[in-house]
């Protein structure tokens, strides 16, 4: 089998060296931009030859790891090129983009796009490893459209590497990643950005810096060449989450600034003990998981919703009251009825979760107990949900 790996880098390099454990009598042809990774491929053993355009013709498989923006340019003209029963798999952060730019291809069934939920904050052919993907998870997107035998031809080979296969729509992948991928990478930066412009002196950083920094802006290492086209393809995704951690970081900020420090434990502590107990549950085998938020003493509630795949949080303002008879079964009805309209199970708990807490806050505040909540609300805020 010929596989022909473009860009051989940390990712390119590690699905060298599984693919030629995995695959026999394998003939691996590599290229990349620069030629001097390029020749410490082919020393390293990595790629047995370079690749050349006439040779993709030839080609079984063709491994597509390049920055982003370079895999949108090369793909139209990879599936021109190759031969009716060859099949071109991209490893890259964003799926939408790439999705669409071969949506009308003639030979859209022999694309298949992944995201290998994998990596280090190292490039280069010396920065592949054998096991990286081991155990990790490998996301496929619009698998429905990838032809049958050439799909199940790439899904053993991820098993028998040892990844975990999860399927999504390209439009979700993109918006999860924003929040737990590339909003982590912008932190990093950011992080290492501001240490390093407030501390002019670089020695007395590093003399206190201990695992926790170090942990925390290594991923500040990773290629700007790579992350810069992440970051412009998954712009709008990666804008509303920012926003959404900014909100919260001022709200932090508030906080200490007005030494409301009982609020600041509860805010670190019971989130973090939902999301605890959140993934406790999934382990235990619970496809999804909802934690409601009603428990907590700050002014903002949040809300947990935790799968294998995701997780998100809900907020919502704290609404004092004692008429909250009956909420945990309005809730579960609200999320069975939006998800019977065909809303995600993501979005019916979103959805449901507004729906109660309207209609504890419009409560019709009967008697002196603890009163019920107004479940006609649902007529005042549907316009909200068109």
């Amino acid at each position: 089998m010929k596989v022909g790996i473009i860009g051989v880098g940390l990712i390119g390099g590690s699905l060298a060296l599984s693919a030629r454990e995995h695959i026999s009598d394998i003939e691996i042809y590599g290229s990349n931009r620069s030629e001097t990774n390029l020749k410490k491929s082919l020393k390293m053993g990595l790629i047995d030859f370079a690749l050349k355009k006439d040779d993709i013709k030839s080609m079984d498989i063709i491994l597509l790891a390049v920055p982003v923006d370079i895999a949108m340019n090369q793909l139209v003209d990879l599936l021109d090129e190759v031969n009716d029963n060859a099949l071109v798999i991209d490893f890259g952060s964003t799926k939408y983009p790439i999705c669409q730019a071969v949506a009308l291809h003639s030979k859209r069934g022999q694309f298949l796009s992944t995201h290998p939920i994998a990596g280090t904050e190292y490039s280069g052919p010396s920065a592949a490893l054998p096991d990286l993907f081991f155990n990790k998870i490998q996301i496929l997107c619009e698998t429905e459209k990838t032809r049958p035998d050439l799909l199940e031809w790439a899904q053993d080979w991820f098993k028998k590497i040892g990844m975990n296969l999860r399927e999504m729509d390209p439009v979700a992948h993109d918006q999860h990643i924003a929040y737990v991928s590339h909003l982590s990478h912008i932190s990093s930066y950011m992080l290492g950005k501001t240490v390093m412009e407030k501390e002019k002196d670089q020695a007395a950083i590093f003399d206190m810096a201990g695992s926790g920094f170090a942990s925390t802006v290594r991923l500040a290492k990773s290629s700007p060449s790579m992350w810069i086209p992440i970051f412009k393809q998954n712009k709008e995704n990666i804008s509303e989450t920012l926003t959404e951690y900014i909100n919260n970081l001022n709200d932090f900020k508030s906080l200490l600034d007005n030494e409301k420090y009982d609020e600041l434990y509860d805010k670190i502590k019971n989130i973090n003990d939902m999301i605890y107990s959140a993934k406790k549950l999934i382990d235990l085998g619970a496809k999804n998981v909802l934690i409601k938020g009603g428990h907590l003493r700050s002014r903002i509630m949040y809300d947990i919703f935790l799968s294998k795949n995701e997780i998100s949080a809900f907020k919502n303002k704290k609404i004092h009251t004692k008429n909250t008879h009956g909420t945990g079964c309005t809730l579960s009805s609200a999320i069975a009825t939006y998800y019977s309209c065909g809303k995600t199970l993501k979005k019916s708990c979103e959805m449901a979760i507004k729906y109660v807490n309207h209609s504890i806050g419009t409560g019709p505040k009967y008697g002196k107990g603890h009163g019920p909540i107004n479940h006609l609300s649902a007529i005042q805020i549907n316009k909200k949900f068109k």
